[in-house]
């Protein structure tokens, strides 16, 4: 079904692009994609040799983004951090750097704000309690949700785990509610919620 699936998609993004879709191109983009969730994430399309196909490929990327993120400003209640998911996955699943954001939330804990805090290489976020802090009095939210991305493992390092307890309790000192902290990977994720760690 999922070969189907896939067969279909590129097919359909081969005539917008006013690309033949032979079915050897469509067996070499299954082999190296494995499945559309990896094509529309992928940072690299070098393989994709039709600069139109690349040019869908990666609109479709944003047009989820955007998708995802505009679904979880309208939901009316968050009734768990886990619905944020989602998003984030879409949006940072998928990098090669690790990068550190926030969501912002109200009383009746509806997103106010997402905000990006930092980018880093490899395992090097770095969270700014300060930056953090200014935004959050900014957007004059009542509670956050913290996330950053791994590329493979979606357990917490020691880093993780110190500098999140550290920014807790900043956030704490201005009346700001930590509802969780989400570790994204482009399959997993790891709540320090659910985990007990927050």
């Amino acid at each position: 079904m999922e070969t189907l699936e896939f067969n279909e998609v590129v097919s359909n993004l081969c005539k917008i692009a006013n690309v033949r879709a032979s079915n050897k191109t469509i067996r070499e983009m299954k082999h190296t994609y494995k499945n559309l969730y990896t094509l529309f994430n992928s940072d690299d399309l070098h393989e994709i040799k039709n600069e139109k196909l690349k040019e869908i490929i990666s609109l479709v990327h944003k047009f989820s983004i955007l998708y995802s993120r505009v679904k979880l400003e309208y939901t009316e209640k968050l009734s768990s951090p886990k619905e944020v998911v989602e998003y984030l996955r879409n949006r940072i699943g998928h990098n090669k750097y690790e990068e550190f954001m926030v969501i912002f939330l109200n009383a009746d804990n509806r997103v106010i704000a997402i905000e990006s805090i930092s980018k880093g290489v490899v395992n090097k976020a770095v969270i700014y309690i300060r930056k953090v802090a200014e935004l959050a009095l900014k957007h004059n939210c009542v509670s956050v949700i913290l996330s950053h991305n791994h590329q493979v493992s979606n357990k917490p390092s020691e880093q993780d785990i110190i500098a999140t307890t550290a920014l807790i309790k900043g956030l704490r000192t201005i009346e700001i509610n930590t509802l969780d902290h989400l570790i994204i990977t482009p399959n997993e994720f790891y709540s320090f919620k659910d985990n007990g760690l927050i």
